[in-house]
């Protein structure tokens, strides 16, 4: 009982309450494959676990906090250079990305809204397939720009078929409000004729 009277509790129970919110933050990053813009969060946040895990231990040690600082931060330090290189290989750019930069993709897997689908696009001859990411849902199969790429992720946007103004075609998702705009059912978004998705909600329009 004397033992455990001499810990700090305190202290335990700070650098504890960092650890534990430290790694559900890069739990979520990792599950939730949000934009990979968020990737670089991952170190830093695996570098305050490592700082607060290393704290609670050698708090339950009893060494003085003076100590625990310094030792936590360096080992801490260390775990987030080797975690930051580990990081960087993964999103490191493929060789000759850049030239697929505007070019047209065909989507394999469906991109949903901040979600990663998968494009396929034709790269010297041979088509190559890269994770996909847009602001919007995009179906199975559809044409697609590439706008840019960060690492290996592309960014891209929907191609929208050139339709007469005056063309005849109605779709089962819009109601027709004149030659020139339509209105998304789903949204009720006034949208350019012939769009076959919806810009704003990723309706995928299915023109009859």
């Amino acid at each position: 009982m004397d033992k455990l009277l001499d810990i700090n509790i305190n202290q335990i129970f700070i650098f504890g309450l960092i650890s534990v919110i430290s790694i559900i933050i890069v739990i979520y990053l990792i599950q939730e494959e949000s934009d990979i813009l968020d990737i670089p969060l991952i170190p830093i946040f695996l570098t305050i676990f490592t700082f607060g895990i290393l704290g609670v231990f050698l708090s339950f040690a009893k060494f003085d906090l003076i100590f625990i600082l310094i030792i936590s931060s360096a080992i801490s330090g260390i775990m987030f250079i080797v975690s930051y290189f580990l990081l960087k290989n993964i999103i490191t750019r493929p060789e000759g990305i850049e030239k697929l930069i505007n070019k047209t993709a065909i989507v394999e897997i469906p991109i949903e809204k901040n979600k990663t689908g998968r494009i396929k696009v034709l790269k010297d001859d041979i088509y190559e397939s890269y994770p996909a990411k847009a602001n919007l849902n995009i179906p199975k199969d559809s044409n697609v720009k590439i706008i840019k790429f960060i690492g290996s992720y592309a960014f891209v946007e929907p191609i929208y078929p050139e339709i007469h103004k005056n063309t005849n075609l109605t779709t089962n998702n819009f109601d027709n409000t004149n030659d020139n705009f339509i209105i998304c059912k789903n949204c009720k978004a006034s949208v350019d004729f012939g769009c076959n998705i919806c810009p704003y909600c990723g309706c995928d329009l299915n023109y009859d």
